[in-house]
């Protein structure tokens, strides 16, 4: 049996809003809809498995263009970052200005951690576990102390408008 044989009652409460199904998790919120339909048991529950059975192939094909896509963005990204890279190294620093693109720089500052073992267990915010606080490191160096197995870098960031 395909799924366009599935009795006309049955498709009328799925298709037009008699039943109502949350977008987000499934749930049936008015079940006495299909309760209702007078037919036998097992050819509404074989109709009824037939939808389940079309809604799980709808969300492999979901996934199957979610990955999809997903690939395609990080494919653009991929392409926007290269050619954002080979502008800077066009430029050199230099700033550049046209009817349609300004481009600047702003300089920042980054706390990079050279070899975790060497910074103090204070600078972590878990004893046990290994995330570093480095809003406090920065502090540190920023005000020119030191920090074993850290250093602050400046870094270029191009922007674009």
């Amino acid at each position: 049996m395909k799924l366009y044989e599935i009795t006309e009652k049955l498709n009328s409460v799925i298709e037009h809003g008699d039943l109502f199904i949350s977008a987000s998790d499934g749930e049936i919120f008015n079940p006495e809809a299909l309760d209702a339909l007078k037919m036998e048991r097992d050819e509404k529950v074989n109709n009824c498995l037939m939808v389940m059975r079309q809604y799980e192939t709808d969300a492999m094909s979901l996934d199957a263009e979610i990955k999809r896509l997903t690939a395609l963005k990080k494919h653009y990204a991929g392409r926007a970052e290269w050619m954002k890279n080979y502008v800077q190294h066009c430029l050199q620093g230099e700033r550049f200005k046209s009817d349609l693109f300004n481009v600047t720089y702003r300089m920042s500052k980054a706390v990079e951690i050279k070899d975790f073992r060497q910074v103090p267990e204070i600078y972590y915010k878990d004893q046990g576990e290994k995330d570093i606080l480095k809003g406090q490191i920065m502090e540190v160096l920023k005000n020119g102390g030191t920090v074993p197995g850290a250093e602050l870098v400046e870094h270029t960031s191009m922007i674009v408008k």
